[in-house]
């Protein structure tokens, strides 16, 4: 390091202020500045200023002095070095703590690329490195210098969590102060679910540098993770009681919200959306008006046609629709442990002109569900009924069960789910019969978490009483979010589903096929925590070897919600 080492360079082709810093005469410097005020910033012929020499001195009141008399904090000497890198270099910890506080840039490199927290890492400075750590951000400006950081992190992207791991406890070992190994030792720890070890290196970058809001956050994730409800809501509170901006704030608020549900033996949560409604197919009628059927034969005459009349082609309608969902909570024995639920939702529409097609669904669930470090598990039995028209429809019981594990640190999910149902049809009785499915699903996503990917795969059956209406389907869908500028959600979704009939209806040319392939796109907005609005379009296209099934849909929505 290219620092000059003695005060015969500090001083050379140097002004008379110089040489009263270097006397440490403070009578002297008061004169010459009283006389000369411009001489409190005058350089060397090395570009070191007054204000260099205190601190090379470690005089803390002449660097007051200076300060206090107009010195340029930020001044560089011809290398590129600041009076805080002289305080790194020399290890004067109170003078770089009171640089610090005048405003003195953390970050600021010298000619090399060296900041003033690399120059006293290297100097083996400790004091400067403390003041540097915890009064400042600058831990997260520096590059590791070791590879094995960067292995670790490559490794704890792409799942390699054993080999992070390893790396890091091998960092840690050599520098167990250090903030940034200490953090990507805690998120390789909770995405392996070792909650206590993630615990306690959250909680050694918050004993070297209490202002870190990022390690406090995932310390009472570690917290929550390990049942720990009390310590976590206080971790979180701390958190809120610091200047944040609007949307890390709404975040944390609401995190700090399911976190006290955690640890209440009780808990409710809902929300309720309004909207309205634009169909251009609402009676999902067929694309032609001449569907080709089996031959029927009167005698000599055969019918392979059928002309649909007006009412069975599509028609469009506007309309209104609102939906309210409710969840409530209640711990069964321990803290922690199982919890029951109880899950109520309904949706109803109102379409102008078409109230045979306006449609009221209903659902109930309870069960029980559980948390096992970094894997959920749900097990509801579910009701459901559905109105068309103001007449029943169908009820529909069973159970639906869901399993989620998280991987790396929160980012992947992986979710299976099934359902096993009785349908009971009002007025189709041969519709009526036991449905069955299985999916997997994975969500990834990204580090900075404004973006998402879901792919899914399900597979079902329903084995009703007649075989026309039984069939296999297997489905798949991908999904993507993005946050875009002003708090927006950018969100689609394409499906497509693949279903085969058991029986060749009567009227039907061939065993039933069909394929439907939907498109969603949409955007979102939340306004506070609790407000938000949603626009959305849905493209749908149907397509079956019997044409009577066989249409296009297109469904606009706008609604406002609430959620509590």
């Amino acid at each position: 390091m290219a620092l000059a080492l003695s005060m015969a360079t500090m001083r050379a082709q140097s002004a008379p202020i110089h040489t009263a810093v270097e006397n440490e005469d403070f009578d002297a410097v008061r004169r010459i500045l009283a006389s000369e005020p411009l001489a409190v910033n005058a350089q060397t012929s090395g570009g070191s200023t007054p204000l260099h020499l205190a601190v090379g001195l470690k005089n803390k009141e002449m660097v007051e002095l200076l300060a206090a008399s107009g010195a340029d904090i930020e001044l560089a000497t011809s290398e590129g070095y600041t009076p805080l890198h002289w305080a790194a270099f020399f290890d004067a910890g109170e003078i770089a703590t009171l640089l610090i506080a005048k405003g003195a840039r953390v970050d600021v490199k010298a000619n090399k690329g060296v900041t003033p927290l690399q120059l006293a890492m290297s100097q083996n400075a400790k004091a400067v490195a403390a003041a540097l750590v915890k009064q400042t951000k600058s831990v997260y400006l520096e590059p590791v210098i070791d590879d094995r950081y960067s292995q670790a992190e490559a490794a704890r992207e792409s799942g390699d969590l054993k080999t992070s791991y390893k790396l890091l406890s091998e960092l840690l070992a050599a520098d167990p102060e250090n903030q940034k190994i200490n953090f990507a030792y805690g998120m390789t720890c909770m995405a392996l679910g070792d909650h206590p070890r993630a615990r306690l290196a959250f909680e050694r970058i918050l004993m070297v540098n209490p202002a870190n809001d990022r390690a406090r956050l995932e310390l009472a994730r570690a917290q929550v993770a390990s049942r720990l409800y009390e310590a976590a809501r206080k971790n979180l509170r701390e958190v809120l009681a610091h200047d944040l901006n609007s949307k890390v704030r709404a975040n944390v608020e609401r995190y700090l919200r399911e976190v006290e549900g955690y640890s209440k033996k009780r808990a409710l949560s809902g929300r309720i959306d309004v909207g309205f409604i634009d169909d251009s197919n609402v009676n999902v009628g067929p694309d032609s008006t001449i569907i080709s059927i089996a031959p029927i034969v009167f005698g000599s005459l055969s019918i392979d046609e059928l002309s649909l009349t007006s009412e069975s082609l599509p028609a469009e309608s506007k309309g209104q629709f609102a939906s309210l969902s409710l969840s409530g909570t209640s711990d069964v024995g321990a803290q922690g442990g199982w919890l029951a639920f109880a899950d109520i939702m309904a949706y109803n529409n109102t379409l102008d002109d078409a109230e045979i097609y306006e449609t009221m669904y209903l659902m109930g669930a309870a069960g029980f569900s559980k948390a096992f470090g970094s894997s959920l598990v749900r097990i509801p039995v579910r009701y459901s009924h559905i109105d068309t028209g103001g007449e029943a429809l169908v009820d529909m019981i069973g159970i639906a069960p869901v399993y989620r594990r998280m991987h790396s640190g929160g980012r992947v999910s992986l979710t299976t789910s099934a359902v096993a149902e009785m349908r009971d049809y009002k007025e189709l009785n041969d519709r009526d019969g036991w449905y069955a499915s299985i999916g997997q699903a994975v969500k990834m996503i990204a580090p900075d978490g404004k973006a998402s990917v879901v792919m899914g795969l399900a597979f079902s059956h329903d084995g009703t009483d007649s075989g026309v209406y039984e069939y296999n389907s297997v489905a798949w869908n991908l999904g993507a979010e993005q946050v875009i500028p002003l708090g927006c959600v950018l969100y689609g979704r394409l499906s497509s589903t693949k279903t085969s009939y058991a029986e060749k209806e009567d009227l039907s040319p061939e065993q039933r096929e069909d394929s439907q392939r939907q498109v969603t796109v949409g955007l979102s907005r939340r306004f506070g925590t609790r407000f938000g609005a949603d626009i959305n379009y849905q493209s749908t296209r149907s397509t079956s070897s019997f044409a009577l099934y066989q249409y296009d849909r297109e469904v606009t929505t706008a609604s406002v919600f609430y959620a509590f």
